[in-house]
């Protein structure tokens, strides 16, 4: 049974690739992942013009964006778990069928490669969620296009992988990249986890959070997943893991100098003044 299991996930693994390649009329796996990073550095672009109009809009900012259209489609939403599962679930989900696919091919050092993207996704969608009690609802529109996203960098990362020409690697490079990603994993988990305890059962509102790195930023749960996905691409080499990491920098390190000012705002002088944004002791 365990035998048929792993070969009907990497046939539904399979599926999806030639489902992509189908659609973006690519004959070969190669053509296929350079289209993919070809559009997801198109989408970077775009998502760096709307982070410098407009912060996305989920937490503080759900109704904060300054386009009314936005803010009132916006409106419409659904529990924070709930959310948080469904947008993360497709990058788990396709880099778990990879991690078969790549078993069934007998790729075991391609699967230990691989392996961090899909446990980080493990706990961002189904640990996080199970844990997240207090948090406020979460728009649909933010959900549908985190969920594509997830969806398409999780078909993106893992073919990266699995066609990985691994004699390429620096295994030194290697090794660095994966003590960076499992200190960022770390990083980002115990910040969540303070975040998460500073609401009581029923609470709603804002406190300033201590505790960790939140002595030296606003925001180290962002700085974490930002040293995760650097470690991810010293750990794999491939220029898509690279992208994510620019990606999540830019975005993340947009989105704490955003939190940043809204905390300084909302609490004035009982802000800490030495706390940075993004970086400790830098941004």
């Amino acid at each position: 049974k365990l035998i048929l299991l792993d070969s009907l996930l990497q046939e539904m693994y399979l599926a999806l690739v030639t489902l992509a390649r189908t659609r973006l009329s690519s004959p070969q796996d190669e053509d296929l992942a350079y289209k993919l990073l070809c559009g997801a550095w198109v989408y970077l672009g775009i998502v760096s013009i709307q982070s410098y109009l407009f912060p996305a809009p989920y937490g503080k900012f759900t109704s904060a964006t300054g386009v009314h259209s936005l803010d009132r489609v916006t409106r419409l939403q659904i529990s924070a778990p709930l959310g948080w599962m469904i947008q993360e679930i497709p990058s788990f989900l396709v880099g778990f069928f990879a991690l078969t696919h790549l078993y069934q091919q007998g790729m075991i050092f391609k699967m230990l490669l691989l392996f961090p993207y899909v446990a980080h996704y493990f706990n961002r969608s189904v640990i996080f969620p199970l844990k997240l009690k207090n948090g406020k609802p979460t728009p649909v529109l933010t959900v549908v296009a985190a969920f594509i996203f997830c969806l398409y960098n999780g078909l993106m990362q893992s073919l990266a992988v699995v066609l990985l020409d691994q004699e390429s690697l620096t295994m030194t490079v290697s090794c660095l990249g994966l003590v960076l990603f499992t200190c960022g994993m770390a990083v980002n988990i115990q910040s969540d986890q303070i975040l998460k305890n500073l609401r009581k059962e029923g609470e709603t509102g804002y406190k300033i959070p201590v505790g960790g790195l939140y002595k030296y930023v606003t925001c180290p749960n962002y700085f974490g997943e930002a040293l995760e996905w650097w470690g991810f691409a010293a750990l794999v080499q491939t220029q898509q893991a690279v992208w994510f990491g620019v990606f999540t920098t830019m975005f993340l390190g947009g989105r704490a100098w955003q939190t940043h000012g809204w905390y300084k705002e909302k609490f004035k002088s009982e802000y800490p003044e030495g706390r940075k944004a993004f970086i400790p002791g830098m941004l």
